[in-house]
Order: structure tokens, then C-alpha cells, then sequence
């Protein structure tokens, strides 16, 4: 089992991938992204990338993807609640 998010349909990534992979394939997708915030000290990183497009960030901490934030898009859509009660829905 794996948790993550689908970037593109040749894209996915995941909680626990590497930093450097995940730009990698960034770049080799040709998928625009801005690095808003980065923090070095010690022997502690913290960046945050925003993938604008998508609406989705991503929080990596020493190297790795520890958190996803992201917008409802086609790749990513969970389900629509047509009834007035979301519980009704949950049943």
C-alpha cells in the first residue's frame, strides 16, 4: 500500500520518495515547479514545492516526502456527494 498522488497519468508520487528523485522526474516530465520555502540548518532540510498547475505542495524533510496538499482534480477525485446528508453517502 502506498500513499500519494497522482501528478500526471506517467506521474505518481508517494509519502517516503526521495527528494532528488521526485525533481528528477519533474524535470524529465517537463512539470513546472516553484520552490516557495527552504530551510538548511544543521543537519535538518525543510522545503516546501508548489506544483501550480496542479495545486498540489509538497512538504520534504530531509530529503524525502513527508506531506501532500492538494485540490480536487480529475486524477486525484474521491467521490460526489449528490444527497443532502454526507452521512447518508458514508453508509
Amino acid at each position: 500500500m502506498d500513499i500519494g498522488i497522482n501528478v500526471s497519468e506517467n506521474l505518481r508520487i508517494r509519502l517516503g520518495d526521495k527528494l532528488d528523485d521526485t525533481i528528477e522526474r519533474f524535470n524529465k516530465e517537463n512539470i513546472k515547479y516553484t520552490i516557495p520555502y527552504r530551510l538548511e540548518e544543521r543537519n535538518k532540510s525543510n522545503l516546501i514545492i508548489f506544483l501550480e498547475y496542479w495545486g498540489i505542495e509538497l512538504n520534504a524533510q530531509n530529503g524525502y516526502i513527508v506531506f501532500i496538499k492538494s485540490n480536487n482534480t480529475e486524477l486525484n477525485f474521491v467521490m460526489q456527494i449528490t444527497s443532502n446528508s454526507p452521512i447518508e453517502a458514508l453508509n
